[in-house]
């Protein structure tokens, strides 16, 4: 047998390179299309993106909220004594007074 028999045959074109060339530019389009929605995204929630630099400098308490979202999954509560006065944008909040025992 010859090596040439196992040759493939198929002859790649100009037309199958500009057929490459045109899904590469619409991987491209929906990409850039993607990164407009979710910038558009971010606009209407009036949140914007941390570079890599601000990234790393998070640490675990910038997480923690007073005000947790429907969307936000929460892992554990932080016990918060403080003035009620304080506490009123807590979306979670219980008022402790004293009761009638004496000391």
């Amino acid at each position: 047998a010859d090596v040439e028999e196992f040759m493939p045959t198929t002859d790649y074109t100009a037309e199958s390179r500009t057929a490459g060339e045109k899904d590469q530019k619409a991987v491209e389009l929906a990409e850039q299309q993607q990164k407009a929605e979710i910038q558009r995204i971010l606009e209407d929630e009036h949140l914007q993106l941390l570079d890599d630099e601000q990234k790393e400098s998070l640490t675990f308490l910038d997480a923690l909220t007073g005000q947790p979202r429907d969307d936000d999954g929460l892992l554990f509560a932080l016990p918060v004594v403080a003035p009620y006065s304080v506490l009123r944008t807590y979306k979670f909040k219980s008022k402790m007074v004293p009761g009638p025992m004496k000391k």
